[in-house]
């Protein structure tokens, strides 16, 4: 796979804590959790497997995995997981013991179903991440202070030190949040949505702690009352278009309930 370090179409704001403002630049309410993983059973169905490449196991609470390739790395996936166009995501993890000093791994995020298009953001024991991005056949890096597109981060714990990343991500918007403090934020509109998982690099033992994601709650449409006080169907229905089955489901059963309420209120005033 090619490699390319490139500028073009994505703009990076780091936070810096000598005085440059936090560039925020997402407003949304995550507010719906979707996956709240935290290893102690195997649920999400995540891979446990043994063999010349890898070593990877759900134990006490914890997902444990040594890539033993040298060549390569992987992604860890699962059926389970749905397609998301916005998301709050946060993993914590810690890189455990090894003789390879430059171990390193992530999360893997906006991927499609062929691993064709998606966006990397790994971390390592010396207190460094990177961004990239693999768009087809190239690997095109998006961060980076040196060639390999590692950035120095004080926000990060070095070691075997856990680390917890979160990523919120709306309408090409990106903030990345490294141990509960602003990092970065970035904008690339290349990716429209796709799934969510684990990275390890080549040569890299890790241990993943938690895997949280959170979406965008349906917003609930008002009621629309007669002049009696009564509810009654809007003329005009919502507009679902767009919308999964899910949340058009959500959207509904928000829509009754509020109806049950109104209905109820209605019952009480009557004398």
């Amino acid at each position: 796979m090619p490699f390319k370090k490139v500028v073009a179409c994505v703009c990076i704001v780091l936070f810096s804590h000598s005085g440059v403002a936090w560039a925020q630049s997402i407003a949304a309410d995550f507010s719906k959790e979707v996956v709240a993983e935290t290893f102690d059973n195997n649920q999400l169905q995540w891979e446990q497997n043994s063999n010349a490449d890898k070593f990877c196991i759900l134990s006490e609470g914890r997902y444990c995995i040594k890539r033993h390739n040298t060549e390569t790395g992987e992604f860890y996936f699962n059926s389970l997981i749905p397609v998301f166009d916005n998301f709050d995501l946060t993993v914590e993890m810690a890189l455990d013991a090894h003789s390879n000093k430059n171990q390193s791994a992530g999360v893997v995020f906006m991927a499609d179903a062929g691993l064709s298009n998606l966006m990397v953001l790994e971390v390592n024991a010396n207190k460094q991440y990177r961004l990239w991005s693999k768009r087809g056949d190239e690997k095109i890096y998006l961060s980076g202070g040196n060639e390999q597109g590692w950035e120095k981060s004080n926000l990060l714990r070095g070691g075997k030190a856990a680390n917890t990343i979160e990523i919120k991500s709306d309408s090409g918007n990106y903030e990345v949040y490294f141990n509960n403090s602003p990092a970065f934020t970035f904008t690339d509109e290349n990716f429209k949505n796709g799934t969510i998982g684990l990275y390890v690099a080549a040569n890299t033992y890790v241990n993943f702690d938690s895997f949280t994601i959170l979406k965008k709650a349906v917003p609930l449409q008002p009621v629309v009352k007669s002049a009696d006080g009564m509810p009654k169907q809007n003329a005009t229905p919502p507009n679902s278009s767009g919308l999964t089955d899910e949340q058009k489901l959500i959207l509904l059963e928000k829509q009754v309930e509020e109806l049950r309420r109104q209905l109820e209120a209605c019952r009480a005033q009557k004398p």
